[in-house]
This record gives structure tokens, C-alpha cells and sequence, in this order.
């Protein structure tokens, strides 16, 4: 027990000036942590588990960074109008884009021959919620009276942005009633539109 003492006091010399079973304790103490270290190295498991990131984050880090983009490709009605123009208006999550847009051109004839036109939509984590309403008119033409009309609807699109898209769409639009303020139950046109992370 001298030995140890002494072999402790060499190694630890400040040790010197306590009694020999405050020596002994730090012997056991120093003794407890080299033994705790060497378990904790070998009972080291082989591999670590990978936790699941979250879907939102999933969407967040991937697919919410691309750019989404709708692509209007025209409108059909289903019922003959003659020389009947329209100018379509667009909500996305919100924010509204107007079709036709370009070139000082507000009003598109409708026809097999109308131009498509691309917008670039807002960025989303989840869904887009995609609507459409539409004013027609009908040129005076013959002695006849110009007419304007609108065409809406109640119905939202929903496109999911992780899994969703590309997502083609046709969007049915009835008479609305401005005086009664009503819509139609009967189908007077199918607007044709897409959203894609590639619109060409």
C-alpha cells in the first residue's frame, strides 16, 4: 500500500499534502474514466442510422427549386361563336397573369390557330391552386350590336408540386349572370393548359 501511495504521489505531486485514501480515490476516479473512454471507442456501433428528412424539407432542398411554369394553349368553345374574342385571366396561388399579354394584344380570336403563352409561377412548397375566369366578346359585324360576356367557375385546380407536375389541364367555364349573380350549370367552353418544369 506504501508503494502505491509513493507511485502516486510521484505521478501526481500535488497530491502530496492530502491523506493517502483521498489519493487512493483519485487513483480509482482516473482509474473509472480511462476504463469508460476504452468502452465507449469498442462499443461504438458499426453504422449510424440516417434519419428521414421531412417531406416539406424534401420539397424545400429538391423540387420546390425548380421553376414551374403554366403554359395556356388556348380556349374551345362548345357551341359555334363566330368571330367571338376572349381574354382569359389566371389565379395561381394568387397572383394573377392575363392571357393574351404580349405584343400591345388584349384580345384573342377564338380558333384552332390561337397562340399559346407561358407564364413563370410564383415558387411553392406544397400545391398550386390554379383558377380561370373569362371575358368573351363578339365584334359588331352585319348591323349587329357588339355583346360582351364572362365566363367563370367555382372550380380550383390543384397541382401538387412534389408529385403533381408535368399536369395537364382542361378547365370548364360557364355563363356567369351578372344580374343574378349566377353561374350557368350548362359547359360553354374548356380552356386547354399545362404546368411544367419545361415549357417548351
Amino acid at each position: 500500500m506504501e508503494k502505491i501511495i509513493k507511485w502516486i504521489a510521484d505521478l501526481a505531486p500535488f497530491l502530496a499534502p492530502y491523506p493517502g485514501f483521498v489519493k487512493l480515490l483519485f487513483v480509482a476516479w482516473v482509474g473509472l474514466g480511462a476504463a469508460l473512454f476504452v468502452s465507449l471507442i469498442l462499443a461504438r456501433p458499426a453504422g449510424t442510422p440516417v434519419t428521414a428528412q421531412p417531406k416539406d424539407k424534401m420539397a424545400e432542398t429538391g423540387t420546390a427549386k425548380k421553376e414551374a411554369w403554366m403554359v395556356i394553349e388556348g380556349l374551345e368553345f362548345f357551341a359555334a361563336r363566330p368571330g367571338a374574342q376572349v381574354r382569359v385571366v389566371a389565379n395561381v396561388n394568387g397572383t394573377e397573369f392575363i392571357y393574351p399579354s404580349r405584343g400591345g394584344v388584349e384580345w384573342l380570336e377564338v380558333g384552332p390557330s390561337m397562340s399559346a403563352q407561358i407564364f413563370r409561377l410564383p415558387p411553392a412548397r406544397e400545391r398550386y391552386i390554379v383558377r380561370f375566369e373569362a371575358t368573351v366578346r363578339v365584334p359588331a359585324a352585319h348591323g349587329e350590336a357588339k355583346t360582351t360576356g364572362r365566363l367563370t367557375s367555382v372550380k380550383d385546380d390543384i397541382v401538387d408540386v412534389a408529385d403533381g407536375i408535368p399536369f395537364s389541364g382542361r378547365y370548364i367555364l360557364h355563363t356567369f349572370d351578372p344580374v343574378h349573380m349566377a353561374r350557368s350549370a350548362d359547359a360553354n367552353a374548356e380552356l386547354l393548359y399545362r404546368i411544367t418544369y419545361d415549357p417548351k
